[in-house]
């Protein structure tokens, strides 16, 4: 339970991307140093790689790099994917996130970002506190298993409208 205490993991913000162009080892870095608060991407074997982020190009479901060099667009991109990836097949993510403008990316990764954040924060509390306090375990993971599978699905349903 120790690795799940921390409730204030941070995602970051636009502005916290760099104004640069990045090589990918500075795109693996640096994506790696964001995700690395979150329970779900601690330890080595769940580091993103260059490879994933080349997929997710050669997939097209981030634009290709300009001269070898990332831009604020694509950690958009790659940090949307890696954390919806836990949840959604690479097609679904694709159908929310392609063919926007730079502009209709920073504005849907801002969103993201912010409710990332606060869902986060608040599940993180509300979850641990309910389940250090409780006798019956086996129960809320029950009830968090369900929960996410049904939204899963109703999500799923709604990306296809889009």
């Amino acid at each position: 339970m120790e690795l799940y205490e921390k409730t204030d993991c941070i995602f970051p913000h636009w502005n916290d991307f760099p104004d640069v162009g990045l090589y990918m080892d500075q795109v693996v870095e640096l994506v790696n140093k964001y995700l690395s608060g979150f329970p779900a991407f601690s330890g080595d074997d769940k580091q993103i790689t260059s490879s994933m982020i080349n997929n997710y190009v050669k997939s097209k479901a981030v634009p290709a790099p300009e001269k070898k060099r990332y831009s604020r667009v694509h950690l958009a991109y790659i940090m949307i994917i890696c954390t919806l990836k836990q949840t959604f097949s690479l097609s679904v993510i694709q159908s929310l996130i392609s063919g926007k403008t730079n502009d209709e990316i920073r504005i849907i990764y801002e969103s993201f970002a912010a409710h990332q954040q606060a869902a986060y924060s608040k599940a993180a509390e509300d979850i641990l506190s309910a389940y250090k306090n409780s006798e019956n375990k086996h129960d809320i993971i029950l009830d968090l298993v369900t929960d996410v599978n049904i939204r899963k699905n109703i999500a799923e349903m709604l990306s296809k409208e889009n």
